[in-house]
């Protein structure tokens, strides 16, 4: 009898739905930078244009960073400013002094008024940025800014708010931005807070002047 002649197919593997769920939630994420977290982190002497402005008519610290590749928004910000918060299709990795951040959220379409010109802006939320708001290289790019170091003046050239020239305060960071450095109650740090009677509120000032010098020699 003739051989039969058999060609083989090797199967076809079946997608189940749990492999393309898996598929759709490895999202590459994209990347940034920044060059500062906090107003402490900047070293003494830097020329850092920074100033007092507003959202909602709320007073905010921001930072204009060369050197940051996007525009941020801190997370105490948001929770202080009750913004809407969006969630976003891609993540951020921000490669940031000490360690890099992650960021997943955003808040969309931020009225920040800059010398009494409000601009439309998308701030990336992040979660231990302890300054609230650090307009990057894309906003200044967006709307062809200049800074002028020497003179403290932030010049501005938008396409769709026109020009604007900010003039800085001489100070390199405001004195009123102490409140939004990273800081504690007294509630919060512990033994201090079991004992609220030893460490007051307030400290009444220093301790007086002792006619014998106490030394502990060693």
């Amino acid at each position: 009898m003739p051989r039969r002649q058999v060609n083989y197919q090797s199967p076809t593997p079946i997608s189940t739905s749990s492999t393309q769920d898996n598929n759709k939630k490895t999202v590459p994420a994209k990347t940034g930078r920044m060059n500062y977290t906090a107003l402490e982190d900047v070293t003494e002497g830097t020329q850092v244009m920074t100033g007092m402005f507003s959202i909602n008519q709320r007073p905010v610290v921001v930072l204009f960073d060369s050197g940051a590749s996007h525009t941020f928004i801190s997370e105490a910000c948001v929770t202080r400013l009750n913004l809407q918060v969006t969630h976003m299709k891609r993540p951020y990795v921000i490669h940031a002094p000490g360690a890099p951040l992650k960021a997943g959220q955003c808040v969309p379409g931020v009225s920040l008024d800059l010398g009494g010109k409000v601009f439309q802006t998308d701030l990336i939320i992040l979660p231990n940025q302890g300054i609230d708001v650090i307009l990057g290289m894309n906003w200044m790019e967006e709307h062809r800014v200049i800074l002028d170091t020497s003179s403290r003046i932030i010049r501005i050239n938008s396409s769709t708010y026109g020009p604007l020239d900010i003039h800085l305060s001489k100070h390199d960071i405001p004195i009123n931005a102490i409140y939004h450095l990273k800081g504690k109650g007294l509630a919060e740090i512990p033994v201090v807070s079991e004992y609220p009677d030893v460490f007051p509120e307030e400290l009444p000032g220093m301790p007086p002047d002792r006619d014998i010098e106490f030394v502990i020699e060693l």
